[in-house]
């Protein structure tokens, strides 16, 4: 007993005497720029790096080698975006094998472990219930996770890892949404309302709540598995349409992004930050069961919302960036001359910067309306323009064609005939009904190959004839004096996987 105290005395003196290894790496500078956001639209990430000198090991130094910012933070245009981020980094694996060597094409698992949300986990299109794959370790910077301290900011993967961005878009800034949708907000601008929905219809959807534009923080839990819920977005199914429920994701339509948790579970949740001006979301439920026949199939649904109040309290100075709504040409002109139309949008930006955010970072009650104007309204230069195109000839070599013309301006669309010393002259007179070839043969890009790893296959582009005057698609007899670039080429498929998504 005496020994073992004696041995048991020496190793805390050991440990005792033994200093902490101390970190004797240095730092070196951060990089001066920041490196190009993983995504164009829906949320990227861009980093900056630092590197550790003169340590024996790259973990010599103290503190973070990176350092990550939200980017290009504004929806996707298409409907799910998020979702359909995570189903390009599985389709970009098809071109690997299973764990049994089969190919296949792969879509995101729904129901991904915290732990590995950050992988790309994927299952079988065509067989769903067979077990899921992690196809990549670490998913593309900027996939959409679920922290686990969720709060009303953005969780996106970095490194492999979830990481939480406050709305300012700085990592770990601490800096939320209130429940009245304000980033940084007090919660002090909006009032909460709340109710229950305990009944409904054997196998139709009932409404229970509808909600327009302002709302915010809205959350809904349904506790009976015999019923699910149904969402429309100004009138159009996004969740819930058919019998059973939908999968446990994010659903995204017309800037409403709701997320929602259910699949074959007990309860459903469902939660939406914000819903924009102008628009409508209704809420309804299904009962499965005839509750006449049985019990214990009623709904059972609770939900809770904000809504603004007239009293908005103003901001503390310098607290958060401020956000205003600013209206963009997000189209360019439909004509260059002779009147176009131009649409305009409503963007949310830094006050002051004019940086473009995140929609749902500007009060949806004070967003103006998208609107078009014209545009290039002047009056085209007049052009000598054939008047049949069957009546035209080629013998005039590799750079023209022998037309009789007319002499043509467009206004506001439409040509109109002018007066023929309103064109260039043609060979010295106007009359020689001669028109100089303005006519090109135009490429596309060549369309990705088709054929699997090391195959051989055919790879198509388009070829056009293109009238440089205006630069419009025109018919091919323009330019059959001219030779035609190849259409076709063969090709073998590639078998480097895809690194780079953009969403």
């Amino acid at each position: 007993m005496f020994y073992l105290r004696w041995l048991m005395f020496m190793w805390f003196l050991l440990e005792c005497s033994i200093p902490s290894q101390a970190s004797d790496g240095n730092w070196g500078p951060w990089e001066n720029t920041w490196s190009i956001c993983t995504r164009s639209c829906g949320g990227g990430i861009r980093l900056k790096r630092r590197y550790c000198h003169q340590g024996p090991s790259k973990d010599s130094c103290d503190g973070e080698a990176i350092q990550a910012q939200l980017c290009n933070i504004q929806p996707c245009p298409a409907i799910s975006s998020q979702y359909e981020f995570k189903e390009r980094q599985c389709a970009a694996t098809n071109t690997q094998p299973d764990r049994l060597g089969r190919y296949t094409n792969w879509v995101p698992f729904e129901t991904v472990q915290k732990n590995r949300q950050c992988h790309v986990v994927c299952v079988p299109r065509e067989s769903p219930d067979q077990k899921a794959e992690v196809r990549e370790q670490s998913a593309i910077d900027g996939t959409i996770c679920e922290h686990d301290s969720p709060a009303w900011g953005f969780d996106k993967c970095v490194n492999g890892k979830c990481q939480k961005f406050g709305c300012d878009g700085e990592l770990n800034s601490g800096t939320f949404f209130d429940v009245c949708g304000i980033c940084g907000g007090t919660g002090n601008s909006c009032k909460k309302f709340s109710g229950k929905q305990t009944s409904g219809k054997f196998q139709e959807h009932v409404t229970f709540l509808t909600l327009t534009g302002g709302a915010t923080s809205i959350k809904i839990v349904s506790s009976n598995a015999y019923t699910h819920i149904g969402v429309r977005v100004n009138g159009r199914w996004l969740l819930g349409p058919h019998s059973g429920r939908g999968k446990s994701r994010l659903y995204d339509s017309e800037g409403v992004h709701v997320q929602y948790k259910g699949g074959l579970s007990d309860s459903e949740y469902l939660s939406i930050k914000s819903i924009p001006n102008n628009i409508t979301v209704s809420f309804s439920v299904k009962q499965e069961y005839d509750s006449t026949q049985y019990n214990g199939v009623d709904p059972v649904i609770t939900y809770e919302y904000y809504l603004p109040t007239n009293h908005v309290a103003p901001a503390a100075v310098g607290s958060v960036q401020r956000y205003r709504w600013s209206l963009h040409y997000i189209t360019g002109c439909t004509q260059t001359c002779g009147g176009g139309m131009q649409l305009v949008k409503a963007l949310c930006v830094v006050a002051p910067g004019g940086s473009i955010v995140d929609d749902v970072l500007c009060n949806a009650q004070d967003r103006p309306t998208s609107t078009s104007l014209s545009c290039n309204t002047q009056a085209c230069p007049a052009n000598w323009t054939p008047v049949d195109i069957k009546q035209c000839t080629r013998s005039c070599g590799t750079r023209q064609l022998v037309c009789p013309v007319t002499c043509v301006s467009q206004r506001s669309g439409i040509p109109v005939r002018v007066s023929n010393d309103q064109c260039p002259q043609v060979g010295g007179s106007v009359n020689s009904g001669v028109s100089t070839c303005p006519y090109r043969w135009v490429t596309g890009h060549w369309f990705q190959c088709p054929a699997s790893c090391g195959q051989l296959s055919v790879q198509t582009r388009q070829v056009m004839c293109v009238d440089m005057t205006t630069n419009e698609i025109t018919q091919d007899v323009f330019c059959q004096s001219l030779q035609s670039p190849a259409s076709l080429r063969q090709c073998t498929g590639s078998c480097y996987k895809q690194t780079n998504i953009i969403g």
